[in-house]
């Protein structure tokens, strides 16, 4: 009766494999938890205190009538290129770090860069 001897296998082999599938099993546990292909977390807009509003709103006030009676929501652009997309015509001018005052029947378009009325939209 003949034995057959089997060889082992060269350790090279068993740090090829043990490197698969520690690199696998990393991938996988890091595509699971969302830490691969996430977008960067965005940074929160800068805030304008109620101060900060009634100067811009008596800056603009100078070239333009602005509502009275009524405190505006006011938005710092930071992606004109999506804004442009969605309101070719109203944004173009502007330029990110403008910002946006909104009334319950106005919309204007500011920049502060400039201290400019770049756009006016009524809102109905």
């Amino acid at each position: 009766m003949s034995t057959v001897r089997l060889r082992k296998p060269p350790v090279a082999t068993f740090v090829v494999v043990a490197l698969v599938l520690v690199l696998g099993g990393g991938f996988f546990f890091a595509k699971s938890a969302g830490w691969l292909g996430r977008a960067p977390a965005a940074r929160p807009a800068p805030v304008m205190t109620p101060d900060e509003i009634t100067e811009l709103v008596n800056r603009l006030s100078q070239q333009i009538p602005v509502p009275a009676g009524e405190s505006p929501t006011v938005a710092t652009i930071e992606d004109i290129d999506t804004l442009r997309s969605q309101n070719p015509e109203f944004y173009k001018e502007a330029e990110n770090g403008d910002r946006l005052l909104v009334w319950s029947n106005t919309a204007i378009l500011y920049s502060s860069k400039l201290e400019k009325v770049l756009n006016v939209l009524s809102i109905q």
